[in-house]
């Protein structure tokens, strides 16, 4: 059996069930299995991308990188209450530097 990888559909079900959208837990794990390709699949996907508050790194009040004045998903088009474009762009260029080395 391959490793499953979560795809940007998985991760943005589990976001918007995390993020309090009004999906029950029965609801996004029925989406996760479909998007997933069964049972087994959602679960080890959900392993992979469930927070983990022992895995989270510290982060220094005065680091450069925290985005102040925005809210924890503000990477997040689909909520404007939450959608914050300057802070997403810098955070996106951000990541790129990042992956190109």
């Amino acid at each position: 059996m391959t490793n499953p990888q979560p795809t940007q559909a998985v991760i943005s079900l589990y976001d918007r069930f995390t993020h309090g959208s009004g999906i029950s837990r029965r609801e996004m794990f029925a989406q996760m299995a479909r998007l997933a390709g069964g049972t087994a699949a959602a679960s080890a996907m959900l392993g992979l991308i469930a927070a983990s508050a022992d895995a989270a790194p510290l982060v220094a009040a005065d680091d450069a990188h925290l985005y102040a004045g925005v809210n924890h998903s503000f990477n997040n088009d689909t909520s404007p209450a939450r959608y914050h474009k300057p802070a997403a762009d810098l955070a996106w260029q951000r990541t790129l530097k990042l992956l190109k080395g």
